[in-house]
Order: C-alpha cells, then structure tokens, then sequence
C-alpha cells in the first residue's frame, strides 16, 4: 500500500502510459517558438519514400494533417505504426492525411518500409537537411520522439504531443470541436502546476502537512481549473490516498480525503480502478462501508491486471466483513 503513496512522484510526472520518447540530439534553444495556434511551416522533404507528396498549403480548409516525427532506431516509433496505420484508415474518408517524417538517409529508410510491407499504411518521408525538424520539433522545443504535431484545417498547430495519447483530440479536429485557445490555456496552467504547484504538494505530502495538500488539491478541483480532466483526477486521487495511508496520516483529515476522492472520482467518469478503489478506501475510513463495498466491487471489475485485481478483492473482502457488521 505504501508503494502507492511513493508512487505519488513518478505518476504525477509521468502522467501518460504511453512508452518514453526517444531522445533527439539538436540544438539548443533559447525557448519555443512554434505553438499551439501558430500557423504550420511548410515540409522541406529530401525524398518521398511512402505514399504521395504532402502540401500543406494546398490543403489548407479542406485536409487535417497528422505529424509525426520518428526514426527507425527508436523502439517507442516502432510501436507507434499499428496506431498510426489504424488513424489513417479510420480516418482516411474524413481528409485526415498521417506522415511521418525522419531525418535518417532515404536508403536506410526505403529498406526499414520495405521489411514493414504494409504494416505502415501511411505516408513515410525523409527531411531536408533537418529543416522540417527544426521548423517543426526543434521550434516547438521538443527533443523526444515519437512527437506528433496534428494541423487542423486551417492550417494552424492544434495539438503536440505522444501519438498514444492523441486520439481523443484528433477525433475533435476532425469534428471541428476542438478549441485551441482553451488548450493553450490548459497548456500554461499545466506548465504552471509542474513549475511549482506540484513540488509544494509533494513536499507537503511527505511532511504530512495536510492542511496545505488540501488548500493545494481544492484548488486543483475547482471546476474553473484549466488543468486537464485526467490530470485533476490523478492529482486529487493520489493525494487522497496519501492523506488515508501514510505513515503520517491524520485521521481528523480523512473527511477532507474523502472530498478530495470523490472530487478526483466525480471528474474522471470513472473507469480507472486506482481512482475507484480510493474512493472506496476513503468512504470506508470514514465509516460508509456499504458504499464501500459497492464501489470496491466497480474497482476490482475495472482492475487491468490479476495482482491489482487480487489486491483491490483484499481490501472488498475487508470491507464485506465490515457492512455485516454494521
């Protein structure tokens, strides 16, 4: 149990559960200039070695373009071709155009698609000189791939980031759902979060100073935050399961654990079974065990894997026990 409270770290930082990036060697800069809203620059390629020549001027108010920036030696890219291969098909009658850009050599390039076949079902080009690169990953201040770059019809960056997590906002560019200028807000208030909000948390929680978690964590769940919905949840859920089990835990605090749950439960949906199986813990702690145990159950049926799984019916079983009794 404690291992999730010294987890608290790692998952706040690494917030995804897509594979690490790759680091890309390029040069240093002085901080981007290429973001979200800013017009997309041109594709400098050297050689098409995939599919047909992508303009992205000419298809300015009528295509949605996937970028992503790879390398035959990166694993993480590797992995990344079945996804991508799956968006274009999906997509491909909705104008969403997937190319993969990599600064590698054409021939070494040509020889990797050859022994993929049809396994890559998408557009495969290799960049000039690291003009597109530069324009694009070296701008944007990206140094890791796979990076993906999605422009919108209008031939603006709407999105960067890891192709495993991009799914959700490709479907709302595609829509015309998207809303740039709330994600660029969502950006900044995140780069705020991980600047210092998050380091005073972590400090606070391994103090056990809870008043300051909780002034910290409801600031995290107002409904105006323009942190992520995931990021909230995760945030507000850890700390929730800290204030229950650390060895510094207060137990006049557990009614604050248990807003603190129920906020991160309330924003995610939610079908994440760390986050249901907190919930669980802090209404039990704070003696509503019935309900404890109807939400346990929903933990163990979302567990991913049998060791959560065995876990999270340890703790169902406990809390069984506990509603007989009363």
């Amino acid at each position: 149990m404690m291992a999730r409270i010294y987890g608290l770290t790692v998952t706040l930082l690494l917030m995804v559960a897509a594979p690490a990036g790759a680091q890309m060697p390029g040069p240093a800069t002085s901080g981007p200039t290429l973001g979200l809203g800013d017009a997309a620059p041109a594709l400098e390629i050297a050689t098409w070695i995939k599919g047909d020549p992508v303009d992205l001027a000419k298809g300015r108010n009528k295509n949605v373009y996937v970028v992503e920036f790879w390398a035959t030696w990166c694993p993480p890219c590797i992995m990344s071709i079945p996804h991508l291969t799956e968006i274009q098909k999906r997509y491909r009658d909705k104008n969403v155009v997937v190319v993969a850009i990599t600064d590698e050599p054409p021939s070494l390039v040509t020889q990797f698609v050859q022994r993929q076949d049809d396994k890559i079902g998408y557009t495969v080009a290799c960049d000039k000189e690291q003009k597109t690169t530069g324009s694009y990953m070296f701008a944007a201040g990206q140094m890791s791939i796979p990076i993906i770059f999605i422009v919108n019809r209008e031939g603006k960056i709407a999105w960067i980031g890891s192709p495993f997590e991009m799914d959700r906002v490709l479907e709302e560019v595609v829509a015309g759902r998207y809303d740039i200028e709330k994600a660029k807000a969502q950006a900044t208030a995140e780069e705020k979060f991980y600047g210092k909000q998050l380091n005073e948390l972590l400090l606070a929680v391994e103090r056990g100073k809870w008043d300051t978690c909780v002034i910290i964590a409801r600031d995290i769940a107002d409904p105006n935050s323009k942190l992520s919905s995931d990021l909230r949840s995760q945030v507000l859920s850890r700390v929730a399961w800290a204030m229950l089990a650390h060895e510094l835990a207060d137990k006049k605090y557990f009614k604050d654990a248990l807003e603190l749950a129920k906020s991160g439960y309330d924003i995610c949906g939610c079908e994440e079974a760390d986050i249901v199986d907190t919930y669980a813990r802090a209404l039990f702690d704070n003696g509503h065990t019935r309900e404890a145990v109807k939400y346990q159950r929903l933990a163990v049926g979302f567990a991913s894997n049998m060791m959560m799984k065995e876990e999270f019916r340890k703790s169902l079983k406990k809390y069984e026990e506990a509603s007989q009794g009363g």
